[in-house]
């Protein structure tokens, strides 16, 4: 399997390359290529160099996404953001990583798949952000999406988009959750990393799937 990690020099991307050096069952297949892109240098663990390329690319930026589709990796985690702050304050850059770049994406595997069939299984990161404040003590799925910053904004439309690829066959489609089963406000970023290093082939599985809770 090909395993196209964006973002991999992040804190979450590299947490997840860590855990796949040090269990490269993980995924519950055996990786035989791996890609890690990200706008710097990318850290390879010394597990993995025989099976590592790093890019360093910038996702926003015409003709990237294709580079990256064209290996053809059947599993692709988007973990590739702007954060809260920034996004907030600088309004153009958020809005060009967090969505134009995630649209892009998302439409270099569309094209990808009218050349010759092509259905990766992607897992991307979203937030609590999605829905705005104030929080319940547990988010299920009957909450309302009604974010209340520019990044929460760029998250939800993504997972829109998602959804509507998704409908139409284009990719596999997974909204990661932020913790198991249901969203407990005060512990998002606890809960999402734990998921995403404990529980990362619970994510990639058959086309459409959504997580317990979501």
């Amino acid at each position: 399997m090909h395993v196209l990690v964006i973002g991999a020099a992040g804190m979450v991307g590299r947490k997840l390359v860590e855990q796949l050096a040090a269990d490269q069952a993980v995924f519950g297949f055996e990786v035989s290529r791996l890609t890690l892109a990200d706008a710097i240098e990318s850290p390879v663990p010394p597990a993995l160099q025989d099976v590592a390329t790093v890019l360093t690319m910038d996702l926003a930026e015409p003709g990237e996404p294709e580079k990256l589709i064209a290996g053809r990796p059947d599993v692709i985690f988007h973990l590739a953001a702007i954060v809260s702050g920034e996004a907030e304050v600088d309004f153009d850059k958020g809005y060009a990583v967090n969505l134009d770049g995630s649209r892009a994406l998302f439409e270099a595997i569309r094209h990808e798949n009218m050349r010759e069939p092509y259905f990766p299984r992607v897992i991307f990161a979203s937030s609590i952000a999605v829905f705005g404040q104030p929080f319940p003590e547990k988010i299920g799925d009957e909450f309302f999406t009604t974010p209340l910053t520019s990044y929460g904004t760029q998250k939800a439309i993504t997972e829109l988009l998602l959804a509507d690829y998704t409908r139409k066959g284009i990719f596999r489609r997974d909204r990661h959750p932020v913790a198991d089963g249901l969203h407990p406000a005060r512990q998002a970023q606890q809960g999402r990393l734990r998921l995403l290093l404990q529980h990362p082939a619970r994510t990639a599985r058959r086309p459409g799937s959504r997580p317990a809770g979501r």
